[in-house]
């Protein structure tokens, strides 16, 4: 999520969206004294680090919302630990649940088309973030969806820690089942702003479900790894911006 994932995409920048709950408290990293504070940065994909040790990988999209995976990298894995979802103004880490209002700053250098400042959910540690646009992956951004990309059986592991199994048909039509015996539907449509995005509504039916008869919403970009991998990179929240989760694996 380099594979993109997101960083190797993913998801998602510079709010570095990222936090303390990434774990454990960091510094705060000060921006340049020559760079202006920013509500919302460039659409596009972004990466980069945190002063907790941690990375993330953030995807803004074109009206302003930002979508960021935050966790470790090993090796050549990003293991997600969390989300952050919304606007600079406006964002919440789920990583926590019910999700946390996070305070951001950031500064964004238009030249070097870098970013950098801190986030902090409420009471706890500031934690640095610097990043930048993901150079090299295997993503493009600009490239529109193509249904033919999504449409196949996937196997994931969701935020929550269950395994996920589902098909995304020629119409967009999701049907899946997790290892507890959760079953759920939905649909997926390339992002009507064109570019390398998937919205995404899918419905959870009732226990064993954690999320059980709950409708949550969001994005998914899919990318090949290599000649022969697949990886699908999803988030979601639901419409109170409480709960919310993550999955990512490849095709089955």
């Amino acid at each position: 999520m380099k594979c993109v994932s997101f960083k190797t995409l993913t998801l998602i920048v510079a709010v570095a969206l990222t936090l303390s709950a990434c774990g454990g408290g960091g510094g705060d990293d000060p921006a340049p004294a020559s760079a202006a504070p920013v509500a919302s940065v460039p659409q596009g994909v972004y990466g980069g680090t945190l002063t907790n040790g941690g990375v993330f990988d953030m995807l803004a999209l074109e009206n302003g919302e930002v979508w960021a995976l935050y966790g470790t990298q090993n090796s050549s894995t990003f293991v997600v630990r969390g989300l952050v979802q919304g606007t600079f103004a406006d964002a919440k880490d789920f990583g926590y649940a019910p999700a946390l209002p996070v305070r951001v700053a950031a500064q964004y250098d238009a030249a070097s088309k870098t970013m950098q400042g801190s986030i902090a959910a409420s009471g706890s540690a500031l934690v640095g973030f610097n990043g930048g646009p993901i150079a090299g992956s295997q993503y493009n951004y600009d490239q529109p969806a193509s249904m033919s990309v999504i449409a196949r059986s996937w196997i994931t592991q969701a935020s929550t820690g269950e395994t996920l199994s589902f098909s995304v048909d020629g119409a967009g039509i999701l049907n899946g089942s997790g290892s507890s015996g959760c079953r759920y539907s939905g649909w997926v449509a390339p992002r009507a702003s064109g570019k390398n995005v998937f919205d995404v509504t899918v419905t959870f039916a009732g226990a064993p479900c954690t999320l059980a008869g709950q409708r949550v919403s969001g994005i998914a970009v899919a990318y090949a790894l290599d000649l022969y991998t697949m990886q699908l990179v999803v988030g979601l929240v639901d419409a109170l911006r409480t709960v919310g989760l993550t999955t990512v694996g490849t095709r089955m």
